[in-house]
């Protein structure tokens, strides 16, 4: 392994523990937390510091007579743009702000549910204006919280420097299962069964995390090595896999489970490292999995993967270039 895939491994696997550890402390703080104003307030700080934003707010999705979908903001950071707005949130302390304008970014998650990333909002159309003294957006990032296939909470953050990518989504996707959690724990009154379990899953995963840092002695042996079996070469220097001349296309996590199945070749691989290993912390449901490994299948036909039954996958290499 070089020196620069050495340093972005690394770098991955800081941001992975950072994630980790925020969401167990946010689970320890605020599990059993009683006071919305409290819980909210706790998950918008986390959230603005690991996205490295400004300013944001994060509330609860309702809806009206009409089914309408709008947001009781329990939680929003830097709101004193002026006396009039500074009066509205002294006056809503406690019983959340709303957030009603569907024409606006935020409104544009409620009524999609899916994430909305705007990094020049002043000409963005889906862009409904900032009220008089508000402080200058320049990047938006909203991100719908959701439980059960249900659209229960929302989060908005702005100004990160160089704004937000779809990268940052889908490391922020296990906090937010967190938070589609606790909102709906803290709806029903059940924190403590579902936040302890969870609890304990982020705690060993933190554990497993660390263990992972101390060495990648195995994967970097492997990495520098080409592998040939039947028509098919794969690098793992560029991570790509060949066939004769050609190059076969796999997506990314593809080339991770293949890379990963090569890398301890001739050893199964058990299904929760493939799990770590692809998804880094993300649960992700059995047919998302196995919809993983069917597609690598029919892309290398001639390429016996071996399931273990209950155990893991394997594959069994013997020529080497």
């Amino acid at each position: 392994m070089n020196d620069f895939a050495q340093i972005e491994l690394h770098l991955a696997l800081e941001k992975n523990i950072k994630l980790t550890n925020t969401i167990s402390e946010v689970l320890s703080k605020y599990g059993n937390e009683q006071d919305s104003t409290i819980l909210f307030r706790g998950l918008l700080e986390s959230i603005i510091k690991l996205t490295d934003s400004e300013y944001g707010f994060i509330g609860e999705v309702k809806y009206n007579n009409d089914q309408l979908p709008y947001i009781v903001s329990y939680a929003t950071s830097n709101i004193a743009w002026n006396e009039q707005t500074r009066a509205l949130f002294e006056q809503s302390n406690g019983h959340g702000m709303v957030f009603s304008k569907l024409d606006s970014l935020y409104g544009a998650v409620l009524t999609s549910t899916k994430h909305v990333i705007s990094n020049s909002p002043a000409s963005d159309s889906r862009s409904g204006g900032t009220p008089h003294g508000h402080p200058e957006l320049k990047s938006f990032l909203g991100l719908p919280i959701v439980n059960d296939d249900k659209l229960v909470g929302m989060v908005g953050v702005a100004n990160k420097k160089y704004g937000y990518d779809e990268e940052i989504v889908e490391y922020l996707e296990p906090l937010l299962a967190t938070c589609g959690n606790l909102i709906q724990a803290y709806k029903h009154s059940q924190q403590h069964s579902l936040i302890k379990q969870e609890l304990l899953y982020y705690k060993e995963r933190l554990k497993q995390l660390n263990q992972k840092a101390v060495s990648y002695s195995e994967l970097s042996e492997a990495k520098n090595t080409l592998w040939q079996f039947n028509n098919y070469t794969f690098d793992f220097t560029s991570n790509t896999l060949y066939e004769q001349d050609s190059t076969v296309p796999l997506t990314k996590k593809e080339s991770l489970l293949l890379n990963l199945l090569l890398s301890k070749r001739n050893k199964t691989v058990v299904y929760s490292d493939i799990r770590a290993t692809i998804w880094k912390g993300v649960i992700v449901s059995d047919s998302t999995f196995r919809a993983l490994i069917l597609r690598l299948r029919k892309k290398v036909p001639n390429l016996l993967i071996k399931t273990v039954s209950g155990i893991g996958l394997r594959i069994e290499l013997n020529s080497q270039i």
